[in-house]
């Protein structure tokens, strides 16, 4: 898991969400190949979490950031497709209620309520898109920077929090 860091600018709140081909489960076989299961990975102080919510229990792994470890790297090496985000501040409204699979575990760590993300591969989609498709400009520098952080470093917002307060 060594090697030289992908990125060296890691923020509490940055997540890594992992995507595989696993499918163990027969019926998860009609999902699309290499998106089948997903886990997110996130930075915490001087910790990754990672939350792998899979079909019979969750696992909840936490381990120390090693700055010559590079996360990405390592995860593509062994298979997995991936992509780099954030955890947002969700709406303050009850999620769209949906069967516990992966996805909705992921999206309710990553604080996304979108309810047409239903698969891995949607939720790829959706993330793959980056901060200019989740929040609209003048939204996101509104809040600071235009990077869509919340002013003071907290996590930042997507669109529905922000559409759902009326400032878009």
């Amino acid at each position: 898991m060594n090697g030289a860091s992908e990125r060296d600018d890691w923020r509490d709140g940055d997540a890594v969400v992992g995507f595989v081909d696993r499918s163990e489960i027969s019926w998860l076989r009609w999902l699309k190949r290499g998106f089948r299961h997903c886990y997110v990975i996130v930075r915490t102080g001087d910790f990754w979490v990672l939350f792998d919510p899979l079909s019979h229990q969750t696992v909840i792994h936490a381990f120390a950031v090693d700055p010559r470890m590079d996360v990405v790297g390592w995860l593509k090496g062994h298979g997995h497709r991936v992509v780099v985000t954030h955890v947002r501040a969700a709406p303050r409204r009850v999620a769209p209620i949906r069967p516990h699979t992966c996805v909705e575990a992921v999206k309710r760590v990553l604080g996304i309520q979108a309810w047409w993300i239903v698969t891995p591969w949607h939720l790829n989609r959706y993330l793959a898109r980056g901060p200019n498709s989740m929040m609209k400009p003048k939204a996101r520098d509104a809040i600071g920077g235009g990077d869509g952080r919340v002013p003071g470093g907290g996590p930042r917002q997507d669109a529905e929090a922000t559409s759902q307060r009326g400032d878009a």
